[in-house]
């Protein structure tokens, strides 16, 4: 029985690696994914893969806490996704940058965040984490694994209370 659920608890730990996506975004236009339980997201542009000639891309990074893409405590007034936090930028050319990485750091681990790109100029690729991993002190037990070792251990509990109610053979 113990190693069984030795066995379940190790499953219950591994976690899933996050996933990632890659979008093609070209200049003047904007793209918004939410984000979960993070403190920080990393987004790597580079130029169209096999580019001949000169090439440019580029553009900035916003964020923000609330869905309408302004700042705590601002006022209430429509969604203006340029309103929020800055997030960086990036410039990008051929010859001198192919590819740049820009770490985005909200400060502190966020519940929801909404992060909008959007492109200036230029056409490459954004990619992205859908879902990265949320910082180390974040649960490292599913939600399924305290379920089954809950069940286990009653399980357990009800094996040594039969062993202790049979009465002893002479």
């Amino acid at each position: 029985m113990k190693p069984l659920l030795a066995a379940i608890a190790a499953l219950a730990c591994l976690s899933v690696p996050a996933s990632a996506l890659t979008v093609s975004l070209a200049g003047g236009s904007d793209m918004r994914f939410t984000l979960s339980d993070v403190t920080s997201t990393t987004l790597d542009f580079s130029l169209p893969a096999g580019y001949s000639g000169y090439a440019n891309y580029g553009g900035y990074i916003r964020w923000s806490t609330r869905e309408d893409g302004r700042r705590d405590g601002d006022y209430p007034g429509g969604t203006c996704l340029d309103c929020g936090y800055s997030g960086g930028d990036w410039a990008l050319g051929t010859g001198w940058m192919d590819s740049r990485s820009v770490t985005v750091d909200f400060g502190s681990e966020l519940e929801d965040v909404y992060v909008w790109i959007r492109a200036t100029y230029g056409n490459g690729t954004v990619t992205y984490a859908i879902d990265p991993a949320p910082s180390a002190v974040a649960s490292a037990v599913p939600l399924p694994a305290p379920a089954l070792l809950l069940i286990g251990g009653l399980a357990g509990l009800a094996v040594l209370r039969r062993r202790a109610t049979r009465p002893a053979r002479a």
